[in-house]
């Protein structure tokens, strides 16, 4: 039998945080589920999440970080490694909480891809509450990626591939092409899983910034680095 979701997920190194995240899909209340687990070539060994449940698979590719392809070629091997019927993808660093499929499952319905609030966990042990819009527009989200990636909850025959052209921003891409192609969004103002920052992230990095100016110029968009917006062209002429 094939299960109801594939929860994605891609790593690289962070084997404590990755036993963590998959611990907390462990404990879900919605029990129909299978991991995805794609190792982008770890100097750490991450094979031990086998071992974790049976609903566990792991893959292992060349990593590819730092190369153009960036994390998207790895979020399409677990795509193509997926049999749910629907795609969550996830971060290896961040913890479900226990009805964040549950939940997720019961508004997608009838919609392509449903959303959910969560709790920003900071190093200092400070939390805060991530409130999106119930409503998604296209021209917010050219503006700015307005939901997180990890956590939505995607019908994996609508969703589009991630670009492996771009070496960064594969998320925001994503969600544009999302829109673009008429895909519709649910919200549930919940906060269903844990966004842990403070550790190493890409957000500042020239990779990330480049990708970004990829995904506007794509739409005729400029991407400022430092109000990490984009505008319109004719704005900025």
């Amino acid at each position: 039998m094939k299960p109801i979701i594939s929860v994605n997920i891609l790593c690289y190194n962070r084997s404590v945080m990755l036993r963590e995240c998959i611990e907390s899909f462990i404990k879900q209340t919605f029990k129909d589920f299978e991991i995805i687990v794609v190792d982008d070539g770890s100097e750490e060994d991450l094979s031990f999440v086998i071992d974790m449940d049976s609903r566990v698979k792991y893959f292992k590719q060349e990593h590819l970080g730092e190369g153009p392809r960036g994390i998207a070629a790895g979020f399409n091997l677990a795509l193509d490694k997926s049999s749910g019927k629907y795609v969550l993808p996830f971060g290896s660093d961040d913890l479900a909480l226990p009805n964040l499929l549950l939940k997720l499952l019961k508004i997608v319905n009838g919609s392509d891809i449903a959303y959910c609030d969560n709790l920003l966990r900071r190093y200092d042990g400070s939390e805060s509450r991530r409130k999106y819009s119930n409503k998604i527009t296209y021209k917010e989200m050219l503006e700015k990626q307005i939901i997180a990636h990890s956590g939505t909850l995607w019908l994996k025959d609508n969703m589009p591939r991630y670009d492996e052209t771009l070496g960064a921003a594969e998320d925001w891409e994503l969600f544009l092409e999302a829109l673009e192609n008429g895909l519709s969004f649910k919200h549930i103002a919940e906060r269903l899983w844990i966004y842990r920052t403070g550790h190493l992230r890409e957000s500042n990095t020239q990779r990330v910034v480049d990708g970004c100016c990829r995904v506007m110029s794509k739409r005729k968009y400029y991407f400022d680095k430092k109000l990490r917006r984009g505008f319109p062209l004719w704005k900025i002429q």
